[in-house]
């Protein structure tokens, strides 16, 4: 017999943990169910992790709504589950008269929206918030609300929280039809087995279209949004996000920091056929000529990763849709995040929390209900409790991290954040090296083979007696003479 639970929540980005995590605090059964075989891996993976603060939606959207309220929560969510989240400011820079005007009216939409301090400023107030701004810049508008987040981060402490909180967790399970037997409720077929519920949350990304469709309400068309990223080198200083004058669709081309002190260049906005996550020339060079326009000083010769993702959008809107179904009972929609939705992502769970309320849903808060994340540790901030062994001498220079010389351990070094699944575990490469940056480059791999070569060498010396000297890389060790 299939697994029962009262709440199925189909789609495990941040948007479906965030739910998940918010009415795991109930005395409810809940299963997060995920196509893929771990979390993030849609639309969240592919942003730049800005918590923008809310003063670009329109007032009275939905946008605009989830935004400055999402914004509000990090701060509450950051402390409760652990992760790293920096509240810097940012500055929207001005060139033109249009442009001032444009920033106040940004300012009044802000501030009808709910956003705190908002603030025209001038040329040596934006020298002061940030020096590496542009300063050819005349006005900007001054947020001190904005901030960062790693978006992979934040999701997996979400539902790391909600199954220790009770929430079942099923990956690797695509939703392949929905029935809706006579008796209520919804049974979800999967390729791990049929899941009944009650109650079903469709915050699929993507596919919310076609969830909405197999559970018999109108059909969502989602298009594709597509974006370009650029990750450069760390900085001794991470940069406060810097946004120019936005467009009717897009924030336009960002520069920011990141939690690991990158500069990330974020991100282009072009309708494309739905899954393409290529890379394109042109968007690059948008990228990188909208970046220097920002940061004259950047040097854009630093980037290490190029990558891209997509944005499911409501087709004919540009809103966020967070609603209950009105034809189908039992079904509610978180559709259509996209930008800002990592900011909205604490806003959107409460937001279907009401709607449960409102729908008659009875939510007790369960007596062991605990908010508390208890971060597993972290392997580059733990202590060494014993010196590594070194049998055949030190560790060769060159197969230390370059931004790590002097430290003993090697390069290759496993984060070791759980997954939400407990002992049942999925190691990705996210995982193994959670921060941006140059190890996701040429210096990790160069490293690790030559790291592996040294291993293998060291094996066959317990075996053959002619072997090479262990400590030695191929490359060092001599060469026969050749014959004449």
């Amino acid at each position: 017999m299939e697994p029962r639970y009262d709440i199925a929540i189909v789609g495990a980005g941040i948007t479906g943990c965030a739910i998940a995590r918010q009415l795991a605090r109930y005395d409810k059964t809940i299963c997060l169910i995920e196509a893929t075989d771990d979390i993030a891996l849609g639309a969240s993976k592919a942003n730049g992790g800005l918590i923008h603060a809310g003063y670009d939606p329109a007032p009275g959207t939905m946008k605009a709504k989830m935004n400055a309220r999402g914004c509000e929560l990090y701060g509450t969510w950051s402390k409760e589950l652990g992760f790293l989240f920096q509240r810097t400011g940012s500055l929207v820079l001005g060139f033109t008269d249009e442009d001032l005007a444009t920033l106040e009216h940004l300012r009044d939409n802000g501030l009808a929206n709910g956003v705190p301090h908002l603030e025209i400023v001038g040329p040596d107030r934006i020298a002061e918030l940030e020096p590496r701004a542009n300063p050819d810049a005349t006005c900007a508008l001054w947020c001190p609300s904005t901030g960062y987040v790693d978006p992979f981060e934040v999701a997996i402490a979400a539902a790391e929280n909600a199954v220790a909180n009770g929430a079942a967790f099923l990956r690797g399970a695509p939703v392949t039809a929905i029935a809706r037997p006579e008796e209520g409720g919804f049974v979800l077929s999967t390729p791990k087995g049929d899941v009944r519920c009650e109650i079903l949350i469709n915050a699929a990304g993507s596919g919310a279209g076609e969830i909405s469709r197999m559970a018999g309400d109108r059909g969502l068309r989602m298009v594709w949004r597509q974006g370009n990223i650029a990750v450069l080198d760390k900085e001794p200083r991470a940069i406060m996000p810097l946004y120019p004058v936005p467009t009717p669709v897009s924030k336009g081309v960002i520069v920011t920091g990141t939690v690991h002190n990158n500069t990330v260049i974020t991100a282009t906005a072009e309708m494309r056929e739905q899954g393409d996550k290529d890379t394109y020339a042109g968007d690059v060079e948008a990228l990188l000529s909208g970046a220097r326009k920002l940061v004259p000083d950047l040097d854009t010769r630093r980037v290490v990763r190029t990558f891209a993702g997509g944005r499911a959008v409501l087709e004919k809107t540009n809103d966020f849709l967070i609603e209950a179904s009105e034809s189908t009972p039992g079904l509610f929609h978180a559709a259509g995040i996209q930008s800002p939705g990592v900011a909205s992502a604490p806003a959107v769970a409460e937001r279907m929390e009401q709607l449960l309320r409102e729908a008659g849903v009875e939510l007790v808060e369960r007596a062991d209900w605990n908010p508390i994340r208890h971060m597993p540790d972290d392997f580059d901030l733990a202590p060494l409790q014993t010196p590594l062994p070194r049998r055949h001498g030190p560790l060769p220079e060159r197969l230390l991290s370059k931004s790590r010389r002097g430290d003993p351990r090697p390069r290759t070094r496993c984060r070791p954040l759980r997954s939400p699944a407990g002992r049942h575990g999925l190691m990705d490469r996210r995982r193994t090296a959670q921060e941006p940056g140059r190890p996701h480059g040429r210096h990790r791999r160069g490293g690790l083979l030559a790291w592996l070569r040294l291993k293998q060498a060291i094996t066959t010396s317990s075996s053959s007696a002619a072997a090479p000297r262990a400590w030695e890389l191929p490359s060092q060790r001599t060469k026969p003479a050749r014959r004449p």
